[in-house]
């Protein structure tokens, strides 16, 4: 089983982060926000940029809700 505390959220929260980089240059450089864009071509952009800041905000919701890593009890510890 995977260690459940803020530390180790942290680092799934990077890889969240990583993610949410790259979908973003991703919009940027495919000029899916451009001016010049199509509708369609903006609201892929704005569909793609809300389910990064979903997951963003879902992963620092969950890192908040667990323990720090001295809380854990020994029994916890162990499995």
């Amino acid at each position: 089983m995977a260690c459940e505390c803020r530390s180790c959220a942290a680092f799934s929260l990077a890889g969240r982060v990583s993610e949410a980089k790259a979908l973003l240059d991703a919009i940027n450089v495919g000029g899916l926000l451009d001016a010049g864009q199509g509708e369609d071509a903006q609201m892929a952009g704005r569909a793609i940029l809300d389910v990064v800041l979903k997951r963003l905000t879902d992963g620092v919701e969950d890192a908040r809700r667990l323990p720090a890593c001295g809380a854990l009890s020994r029994e916890d510890r162990a499995s």
